[in-house]
């Protein structure tokens, strides 16, 4: 009679599913093995990966608000030549550059940054009738 010889292997159950995915499960917070046939199968339930968000409380501060279509067109004019000279020649105000045009257009519309324009209704109004005049002088009406 020939020996029978029997090669076994033993692992704990977590070691070998950790050699056969490495990292994964570092990331899951479930896992379950099971065989298919001939294969082996491991399903992984992965961590949320978006944890709950906390609530703001009502006294936290507003978010940033960004400039949109208005904000740009005024930033636009601030960095035109032109514009600078119909503020000089319409206006009375005498800027050198796109940083005092920028400082005008704040102070004029009581507006704390450009963007403001596409938010308030009041400055953005105000905004859009100089722009409508400069137009207008632009195309040589006055």
């Amino acid at each position: 009679m020939t020996p029978l010889s029997v090669h076994r292997y033993s692992w704990l159950q977590q070691e070998a599913i950790e050699l056969l995915l490495g990292d994964v499960l570092s990331d899951c917070r479930q896992w379950q093995i099971r065989i298919d046939g001939d294969q082996v199968v491991v399903d992984i339930v992965p961590n949320d990966p978006t944890p709950p968000r906390k609530r703001k409380s009502k006294s936290s501060v507003e978010p940033e608000r960004k400039g949109g279509p208005l904000a740009r067109r005024a930033s636009f004019l601030c960095t035109n030549a032109a514009f600078l000279r119909f503020l000089a020649e319409k206006r009375g105000v005498v800027v050198s550059d796109a940083n005092g045009a920028k400082a005008w257009m704040l102070q004029q519309f009581g507006i704390k940054s450009r963007g403001d324009l596409d938010h308030e209704p009041a400055p953005a109004a105000s905004f859009q009738e100089v722009e409508n005049a400069y137009k207008l002088w632009m195309e040589g009406y006055d």
